[in-house]
């Protein structure tokens, strides 16, 4: 999904925020012992600093996070999230489970007027 931020104001000291989320699926192997699917999910890019948009040769730094009061950064290595699929013997179908992802745009940034963009890829290592 897109983290789509809206308009941001220079002028403002506060942050904005915004959500979205995505969805992993898993299709149901035939083995019926397996029960239980553990993963791990990396998102591209240094979680520890802030990501950045741009729009040509400007920057507005942002994050994206695992909770919604911003204070756990998602990202690869130790950032990363774990999760798991439960598959029950009466659901023969495929398994899903989505998790929402918060964004957050620091308060404070002089920045050009512009459309901003950056791509985040998402790895699922199961």
């Amino acid at each position: 999904g897109n983290v789509a931020f809206g308009i941001y104001d220079v002028f403002s000291g506060s942050g904005l925020a915004s959500t979205s989320s995505f969805t992993i699926t898993c299709e149901r192997t035939l083995l019926i012992f397996e029960r239980y699917l553990n993963f791990n999910m990396e998102l591209s890019g240094n979680a520890s600093t802030f990501r950045e948009m741009s729009s040509g040769g400007h920057r507005l730094k942002y994050n994206l996070y695992a909770n919604s009061n911003h204070t756990t950064p998602w990202g690869n290595g130790a950032y990363a999230r774990a999760g798991a699929l439960t598959f029950s013997l009466a659901n023969l179908g495929p398994e899903s489970v989505i998790y929402t992802v918060y964004g957050l745009v620091p308060g404070n940034q002089m920045v050009a007027a512009g459309v901003y963009g950056d791509t985040i890829n998402v790895t699922v290592n199961f």
